[in-house]
């Protein structure tokens, strides 16, 4: 296979990819809270879409980016540039991250928040990122939360043993949510028929939270975090290129909070040596809270 030839290849994988995922994510290819997806600035085009969790889309997702990976991978093979060969790690790992989110842990079985942060996300984007682009941000920002009810119909249909504290930490947010839309001064500035067309969409949303924090004080759990250990080692591996183990982790993270506490008991010394660490904090906190 020839030097260009190759080249040219891997870039119309990426295009495919990156084109792929900016329509069905725009939403999370525009923000970096979602790591596991790719910066894809086609996104840009779908600014009046949520993204959507579908599981009969989720399962054509998985299997088309399965398909991509496996036509990247049949581009390795000796004679490659180390460029070339960078690109297609660094574009395979893209793809395995997402992957191992869809597809292993199914996040979207498991993460109630991540459904609050896609259209939390997704209405701030176009206020507080977007709005130079002139474009009729009021209709895109109605667009985007007219299509709240359809997402977290899709959140009660997915979720299944989701973790406890994923919970609590859903609840609070859906509170949060609702304070949002009540009280921003972005909805209650709007005039005319911009309002109308806000308090529509807005009431409809408000209702779709209402239930979902029904839904979700009525799913108890006591589950806890995902605990699969070579989950865990994959992700070190495969997100952050760390090729060392759980056990070696452990021990550096380790000495490095002893080296900690020990730095900060010096300090202390230093500072009043009648007062422990946590005791200066404290009183710092206190009296610059009170100036």
């Amino acid at each position: 296979m020839k030097y260009s030839d190759t080249k040219d290849r891997i870039a119309k994988i990426a295009a495919r990819y990156f084109n792929y995922m900016a329509k069905r994510f725009p939403v999370m290819c525009l923000n970096d809270e979602f790591s596991s997806f790719p910066r894809a600035e086609k996104a840009i085009e779908f600014l009046d879409s949520l993204d959507s969790f579908d599981k009969d889309k989720i399962r054509q997702d998985i299997n088309y980016i399965k398909g991509l990976k496996a036509s990247l991978e049949k581009l390795i093979a000796g004679g490659l540039s180390l460029e070339d060969r960078i690109d297609i790690a660094l574009l395979g790992g893209s793809m395995s991250s997402f992957l191992r989110e869809f597809e292993r842990t199914k996040i979207w079985q498991v993460d109630p928040n991540i459904y609050i942060k896609i259209f939390l996300f997704g209405i701030d984007q176009l206020i507080n990122r977007f709005s130079f682009l002139r474009r009729d941000i009021d209709g895109l920002v109605a667009a985007r939360i007219s299509q709240v009810p359809r997402l977290l119909e899709e959140a009660k249909r997915n979720l299944k043993k989701v973790p406890c504290a994923y919970l609590d930490v859903a609840l609070e947010m859906v509170d949060a949510s609702r304070h949002y839309f009540e009280t921003d001064g972005f909805f209650l500035n709007r005039g005319g028929a911009s309002r109308k067309r806000f308090r529509s969409s807005i009431e409809k949303a408000l209702e779709s939270l209402d239930d979902f924090r029904v839904y979700l004080m009525k799913k108890s759990s006591n589950l806890s975090f995902i605990k699969e250990r070579a989950l865990i080692e994959d992700v070190l591996r495969e997100s952050f290129y760390y090729k060392k183990s759980l056990d070696e982790i452990f021990d550096i993270a380790s000495r490095s909070h002893r080296d900690t506490l020990k730095a900060l008991k010096i300090i202390a010394k230093e500072i009043d040596k009648d007062m422990t660490w946590q005791e200066i904090l404290s009183d710092y906190a206190f009296k610059a809270k009170n100036v």
